[in-house]
């Protein structure tokens, strides 16, 4: 059950062990290389009584599991089962327009802390691009989801300036969130 405040009660599904992004502050990246889970169970499952949250401890877009989470949004939104996702990754364009059916449903989120690339690619060297992730934000929105934008980590002295967080929002918010 999570307890992160835009998922409240729901129930977190990991669709991989570890995670590929492997972001320099989080304590998944010390784990063995990503494996992903059978999830065969859940999909041939009864419903769940809660909303799904996918994305707790891996991202539920990564190479290896973009095809699972799009079986997973494909077999629950159509039965009124709310999901909660948040990535740092491109979600497919595919699940996108699955994911547009349900706008009551899908609370998407994406993560995205600073637009410089260089440092990136150094503290989230398997996440999307930050244009990556705005076009993600502006192609979710043009299908009328409602999107969140996760800003964390921001790290004092590094992402926090007047001038960057301005910047970082103005373009969250020309990409629709």
């Amino acid at each position: 059950e999570s307890h992160y405040e835009n998922c409240i009660k729901f129930n977190e599904l990991d669709l991989m062990e570890g995670c590929e992004v492997n972001c320099i502050y989080c304590g998944l990246s010390d784990l063995k290389e990503p494996e992903l889970l059978n999830i065969t169970k859940v999909l041939n499952g009864p419903n769940p009584k809660k909303g799904i949250y996918l994305g707790a401890n891996s991202d539920a877009f990564s190479e290896e599991s973009k095809e699972n989470a799009h079986l997973v949004l494909e077999r629950f939104l159509p039965q009124d089962i709310q999901v909660s996702i948040i990535t740092k990754k491109k979600i497919p364009t595919q699940t996108i327009k699955l994911m547009s059916k349900y706008p009551h449903l899908v609370i998407p989120q994406v993560s995205l802390s600073r637009l410089d690339q260089e440092l990136n690619e150094y503290i989230e060297p398997g996440a999307a691009t930050a244009d990556e992730r705005l076009e993600t934000i502006r192609e979710l929105r043009e299908t009328g989801l409602h999107v969140k934008a996760v800003i964390m980590p921001l790290f004092p002295g590094v992402d926090d300036s007047y001038e960057k967080l301005t910047e970082l929002v103005s373009r969250l918010a020309d990409a629709g969130t």
